[in-house]
């Protein structure tokens, strides 16, 4: 299997400190980026 090799994190600016829907940006080169939805949840 090929290595993956991240160029850049930005995920989240600001700390997830409450329950919701927020997005985080994975940038894989200068050009190419992937934002992933998530969602937390309380137990």
């Amino acid at each position: 299997m090929p290595k993956l090799f991240l160029y850049k994190t930005e995920a989240i600016k600001d700390p997830v400190k409450e329950v919701g829907s927020y997005q985080a940006t994975i940038k894989l080169l200068k050009e190419v980026s992937v934002e992933i939805p998530f969602e937390v949840v309380s137990e």
